[in-house]
């Protein structure tokens, strides 16, 4: 069959999925040596990256997380700072961040057709990196960024994101052997290219590596005459660790972070040093912001715990330096205990000393096959595993080995790791698990309130309501009809309408898309086909979600983070992706409250959540 992609022009590119074909087109998809297509690229573009201030970070394990932490530690200093990561986990838009929040769908499709129009002007056209990196580039310069934290794709020298002029800073992490078909087979060949980055003008940050790096780093630096500071494990202390935190010391100041793991306080390590470096370039960073920007820094899929009952943890690592890092997180945070583990890796690692490194932490192994042409068969894979002697089991899918370990009467910890590609796959199948049990444990308890409790708790909230911020500026109010025991909004209904503010109610249509329709005097209202009383269309007034001030939304279960489980059809998720200017504010019950929601790609969080107690 005819890959249509082929024949995808820059004007055909009119939804997400096209986007994303665009970008993801075989012929294209190779991995060519060289930066010239994308310096070409971005001279067509206008060279975006030109009007960008950037901390470059390369490294074998640990930019990300590295990057994490100081991207939240710039947003919190109100610094509008973009965000550069690969691969994702779960979606492409991932990629591209500002403050937190990842590239909305229409932004990232008008973005491809820009670099799309420029690439298809190219003689030699650039590959998937490349019309990623210039995405990028684009869109962190339309929205005006202050500064970008830029990850290196794949070893330095010749990345994509290395057409960059001299970034105030670059940051080295730690080096191990990983990409040795491209990057060399020996530490100092795969330093010599990480080292790339460094250029006249900026400074360098750099992890204390192993000395055979570390050298090539320290010449790099002086045949530059660029600033090193190179990270004092000697000066950091661990101090105690739980599996919600951890908090360490360095050099004589005391932190906490909620990234797990001996190596994380190492990667913030760096990243502190780093905020100096910055501060000494007169970026404004204060304490407050370096001590919760490390605090609340999330970084998905690095010993994330997706869950505490059963304990479930998920690791995206995939080479022998990160097993060596997770096997002894597994001591400090599991001591004397075994683990389930689900496996999938790529072939091209190595994949035999990962298993021997992991396996004094195992009782058994279950093996999948990461969503990748580089993978492992699950069944070769699980074959490896037995060949020494340990057990193994292969499954066809995520969800077959996810429901047998979840259903399992066993509370013995389970763990995932050995490639992204699947901890993507399994986050997101694990997520919709949880959230299903937890609707339906929070539901289940939010029923049993009686009518009185529900009629004075509603009453309660609505008065919070009235008195915040939100609404009292708001003109334009999105609000819902309740059903069943959902938080009654009547008594603010009637407060707002006489205060003349704007009263919109949700029309759920087919394909999880939903309306915000102001009735008028002759709309028709009716039950939905989710039992809810909905007005028509038909002498209606209706309002974009992106004209909207306050959107207040029903919900069966939340955290204190502001995540929130819906009733699982999409409708407000979509929805509210859309409201981009809107506050949102979620109401229910305090008896709703849950420790954690696994948040799944496509939820949004809430700007608050208010109950009867909070």
């Amino acid at each position: 069959m005819e890959n249509t992609n082929q024949r995808m022009k820059a004007d055909q590119i009119l939804t997400y999925d096209d986007a994303l074909s665009y970008i993801e087109n075989y012929t294209w998809s190779k991995t060519r040596p060289g930066l010239s297509r994308t310096y070409e690229l971005l001279e067509v573009l206008g060279n975006p990256q030109d009007a960008l201030k950037f901390v470059h970070v390369a490294g074998s394990n640990g930019k990300g997380s590295t990057c994490a932490m100081l991207s939240s530690i710039l947003s919190k200093s109100g610094l509008k700072t973009g965000f550069y990561l690969s691969p994702h986990l779960s979606g492409f838009c991932e990629r591209f961040q500002i403050d937190g929040a990842q590239i909305s769908e229409e932004d990232f499709i008008d973005t491809t057709r820009k670099v799309a129009a420029a690439a298809d002007r190219l003689g030699d056209h650039p590959s998937q990196f490349e019309i990623s990196t210039a995405i990028a580039f684009l869109y962190f310069k339309t929205q005006s960024c202050d500064i970008v934290v830029l990850e290196v794709g794949m070893g330095g020298s010749l990345d994509s994101t290395n057409v960059i002029k001299a970034p105030e800073l670059a940051i080295i992490c730690n080096i191990g052997l990983d990409h040795t078909d491209f990057l060399g087979s020996t530490l100092a060949e795969i330093a010599e290219n990480k080292a790339g980055i460094i250029k006249p003008g900026c400074e360098v940050v750099c992890y204390e590596t192993a000395s055979e790096a570390l050298s090539i780093i320290e010449n790099r630096c002086k045949e530059l005459d660029v600033p090193l500071h190179i990270s004092k494990f000697d000066s950091l202390s661990y101090l105690s660790r739980s599996l919600k935190s951890q908090s360490f010391s360095y050099e004589g100041a005391k932190y906490s972070i909620s990234l797990l793991g001996k190596h994380q306080c190492k990667n913030a390590s760096v990243v502190i040093d780093a905020v100096k470096v910055l501060r000494s370039r007169d970026w404004k960073i204060s304490e407050d912001a370096l001590r919760s920007g490390l605090r609340n820094a999330k970084w998905p899929a690095r010993f994330e715990i997706l869950s505490l009952k059963p304990i479930f943890i998920l690791d995206g690592g995939h080479n022998p330096q990160c097993a060596s890092s997770i096997a002894q997180a597994i001591s400090d945070y599991l001591p004397k205990q075994k683990l389930r583990l689900i496996i999938g890796m790529l072939a091209d690692k190595n994949v035999s000393d990962v298993i021997d490194i992991l396996a004094p932490k195992v009782s058994e192994f279950y093996c999948l096959t990461p969503d990748s042409d580089r993978a492992m068969p699950a069944d070769e894979l699980a074959a490896l595993i037995m060949s020494k002697g340990l057990s193994a089991k292969s499954y066809s899918s995520s969800e077959e080995c996810l429901s047998e370990l979840l259903e399992s009467a066993s509370d013995q910890p389970i763990m995932a790791f050995g490639s992204l590609y699947l901890a993507g796959e399994l986050r997101e199948s694990a997520a919709k698990l949880f959230q299903k049990k937890q609707r339906k444990e929070a539901l289940a308890t939010r029923n049993s309130l009686s009518k009185d409790y529900i009629e004075v708790a509603s009453i309660a909230i609505c008065k919070k309501l009235i008195s915040s911020d939100e609404f009292q500026k708001a003109k334009k109010i999105f609000i819902y009809n309740a059903v069943a025991g959902e938080v009654r909004l009547d008594y603010l209904i009637n407060k707002a309408t006489a205060l003349g503010k704007e009263i919109y109610y949700p029309l759920c249509k087919g394909e999880g898309e939903m309306l915000a329709l102001k009735p008028g005097a002759d709309t028709v209202w009716s039950i939905g086909s989710f039992g809810i009383s909905e007005p028509g269309e038909a002498g209606s007034g209706e309002a974009k979600p992106s004209e909207l001030d306050l959107i207040i939304c029903p919900l069966a279960a939340f955290d204190e983070s502001g995540n929130r489980i819906g009733m699982g059809g999409g409708y407000y998720d979509r929805f509210l992706a859309k409201a981009k200017s809107a506050d949102v504010i979620g109401v229910a019950f305090d008896c709703q409250k849950v420790e954690r929601i696994l948040a799944q790609t496509h939820d949004v969080p809430l700007t608050k959540v208010i109950t009867e107690k909070s």
